[in-house]
C-alpha cells in the first residue's frame, strides 16, 4: 500500500477491519516475546510512544517484518491487545481543539507573566495551529516554558517549527506500524501471490 494515500478514513476502515489472530496470550511464546520487547530501548521511540506497550508493537512489527520478508507468515498469540493500543495511538494523534491551544497559550504568558494575545489574535493561533494534537501542543508548550530565551509569547510559526517535525514523526510511526499489520493480516488471510523469480520461472 502506498503510505501516501493514507487519510482518516483508511487508517479507521483498517483499524476496524484487523482481525489480529490470537489476540489472548498464550504460554508457549510468551517469554520469548517478553524478553524480545524488553530488548527495544524505549528512548529510541517517538517521545509521546515512549512506554512498554508502544515498545512491544515495536519488537511485533519487526518480527512481522521478517517473516514477511521470508513469505512464511504465522498465527501470532499477541500478548497485548494491539487493536486497542493502536486505536489510543490515533486518538493521541488526532484529539485536537481550540480549547487546548488557548490553554497553552496561556500557560506561556502566565509563566512569563506577558499578555496574551486579544481574540482577533488568538484566531489566527488558533488557524494555524489547529492541526496539531493536543499532545505534542502538550509537549511544545513544555518545551517552551523550560527553553525559551524571550520574555514573550512564541509567534504562530515559532510553535510550527517546533510542533511539525514531532507530529509528522510520530505520525509517520503509526502509519508504518499500521500498515505493517494490515500487510501481514492480508498475507496471513490470503497468502502470498506466486512470484515467477523464486520458482524460477521466466
Amino acid at each position: 500500500m502506498n503510505m501516501k494515500s493514507y487519510n482518516s478514513e483508511t487508517i479507521t476502515s483498517q483499524l476496524g477491519q484487523l482481525t489480529l489472530t490470537g489476540t489472548s496470550d498464550s504460554e508457549r511464546g510468551a517469554d520469548s516475546q517478553q524478553s524480545g520487547a524488553e530488548s527495544v530501548v524505549i528512548k529510541d521511540l517517538p517521545k509521546l510512544f515512549q512506554n512498554k506497550e508502544v515498545a512491544y508493537l515495536e519488537w511485533l512489527t519487526r518480527e512481522m517484518e521478517k517473516l514477511i520478508q521470508k513469505r512464511k507468515v504465522h498465527e501470532i498469540a499477541y500478548k497485548k491487545d494491539i487493536s486497542k493500543l493502536l486505536l489510543e495511538m490515533k486518538k493521541m494523534l488526532t484529539t485536537k481543539s481550540d480549547g487546548h491551544i488557548a490553554l497553552c497559550l496561556q500557560t506561556i504568558a502566565e509563566t512569563f507573566q506577558v499578555k496574551i494575545p486579544t481574540d482577533l489574535g488568538l484566531h489566527m493561533y488558533f488557524e494555524v495551529l489547529n492541526k496539531y494534537p493536543q499532545e505534542v501542543m502538550t509537549l511544545v508548550t513544555k518545551d517552551v516554558v523550560a527553553t525559551y530565551k524571550y520574555a514573550r509569547l512564541p509567534i504562530p510559526s515559532e510553535f510550527v517549527s517546533k510542533c511539525e517535525p514531532i507530529y509528522l514523526a510520530h505520525t509517520k510511526y503509526y502509519r508504518n506500524k499500521l500498515h505493517t499489520i494490515c500487510t501481514y493480516e492480508h498475507y496471513l488471510a490470503n497468502g502470498f501471490p506466486d512470484n515467477k523469480y523464486l520458482e524460477g520461472k521466466i
